[in-house]
């Protein structure tokens, strides 16, 4: 009789335990699927961004070109007025080769590798990748 209820017990905690593993599931699911809505908000906007960021760039170039030089005439390797921007939103990096910034902040663009993707820096942390 004791092994039937030692068994009835353990029964009783496995169950418990399913239930419990099955709440967390369930709250994971709904985190998991409030950030996919959360990551299609950001692309939406980092679409728009793209946009402004491509009538804003092409603005900037017909209008100043800047040369940095030091003291001693030779050129610095230092960001020029045409290649530094400032983000309009966040973004928070989903590859190892990505930055993340806030809005607000001033990266320079060093090389375009296509219409939706940059390599630069953040001015603000040094951080290098590509940017959106």
């Amino acid at each position: 009789m004791i092994g039937l209820l030692d068994q009835n017990e353990s029964l009783i905690d496995i169950k418990r335990e399913i239930a419990e593993l099955q709440e967390q599931v369930s709250v994971m699911s709904v985190h998991i699927l409030n950030k996919r809505e959360e990551n299609e908000e950001y692309r939406d906007v980092i679409k728009e961004w793209r946009e402004q960021l491509t009538v804003t760039s092409s603005a900037a170039k017909e209008t100043e070109t800047v040369e940095l030089i030091d003291e001693d005439d030779d050129k610095v390797n230092k960001p020029t007025a045409e290649s530094i921007f400032i983000a309009r939103y966040d973004y928070h990096a989903m590859e190892s080769d990505e930055i993340s910034f806030s809005e607000g902040e001033q990266l320079e663009i060093y090389e375009k590798e296509n219409n939706f993707w940059w390599k630069g820096r953040s001015l603000v942390s040094g951080d290098e990748g590509f940017i959106p």
